[in-house]
This record gives structure tokens, sequence and C-alpha cells, in this order.
């Protein structure tokens, strides 16, 4: 999977969802694409690349500088931190251009992957493609694969989502009585 991939099939599936869905995401480098309109600059960016942004952001420059380019990336960054957009991820972007206020997208917090019920099936996809793979030839394992994923039953999906809600009550007990 990449950044390309998964946006072009994010897009199909939210125009086939019903009103009022959650999306569960968790934190893949696919997923938390930063929206490339509100990206900031980094010490990564070409000094030109900062300046521009600075320029279309209108940001002033300092008492005593004639031009951007008098300044070093340094400084230029440091005149940036006021300005800087927030972090806006693009799939929230793109849900939102979409289906508005229809869909929610829930992000999962970073490592907790237990409560995300497709790690549960894809787990299970593994095993069984693990379990059938006797030749360990990509195409023969990508054949495997598609097979399997096409032939997970509902009731597969329907006891990982209740494992995954029944864990989530767990930990909201064990929570309040921390707290």
């Amino acid at each position: 999977m990449n950044a390309s991939h998964f946006e072009e099939w994010f897009r199909e599936v939210l125009r086939k969802l019903p009103p009022k869905s959650i999306i569960v995401i968790d934190q893949a480098p696919y997923h938390t694409m930063l929206d490339p309109e509100r990206r900031n600059p980094t010490f990564s960016w070409r000094k030109e690349n900062i300046i521009q942004w600075m320029t279309q952001r209108n940001i002033p420059l300092p008492t005593g500088a004639d031009s951007y380019e008098d300044l070093n990336k340094v400084n230029l960054l440091q005149l940036c931190v006021p300005y800087k957009f927030e972090k806006s991820y693009l799939l929230d972007q793109i849900a939102k251009e979409i289906r508005g206020d229809e869909v929610k997208l829930l992000w999962l917090p970073v490592a907790h992957c237990k409560f995300n019920a497709i790690e549960c099936v894809w787990t299970y996809v593994k095993q069984k493609v693990a379990a059938q793979n006797a030749t360990f030839k990509i195409n023969d394992v990508q054949r495997i694969c598609e097979t399997v994923m096409n032939s997970v039953p509902p009731t597969i999906w329907e006891n990982f989502v209740r494992h995954v809600e029944d864990l989530a009550k767990k930990y909201t007990v064990t929570d309040d009585l921390l707290d």
C-alpha cells in the first residue's frame, strides 16, 4: 500500500458509505499524510521554498532586513513559527470535501492497534495465507492473499468488532477505577 493507492481507495469508499458512518483509522504513514496546501516549512526545505511560503503568508521582514534572501534558513524558519498552519491531515480534508459532516474519521492513538478490528482481520488473513503458501513465490502469495481476503466470513468481522468493543469497555472501566 502507498499513499496514492490508499487515497484513491479512500475516495471510492467515501462515496459508498451511508450517512452517519464512522471510519476508524490508525496512524499508518499513508493515513497520516499532511494536507499539501497546509504544509509548514522545515529545515529540509530549500531556502527558496521557505521564502515562497513566507511570501504567500505575508510574513513581515524583521527590522534591518531588506529581503528574505538576506536571512539564513534558521532565521527564516524562526520567523515562520507564529504563522504555521495547524496540522491538517489530507484524509480529513478529503472526507470533508466528499461527504461534509456525514462521515466522521476516528483516529486511533499511536500504538493502539488492539482497538482496531481490521488489525485482527489482517492477522487472520496472514495466518490463512501462511498456512496455504507452499511455494513462497510472490505471484502465488498474491493470489492466495486475494482469495483469502475475498472470503473472510462476515461472522469473523462481527466477532472481531465485538472483541474490540469489549476491550474498549474493559479499558474504560479500568481507567475509571484508576481515576
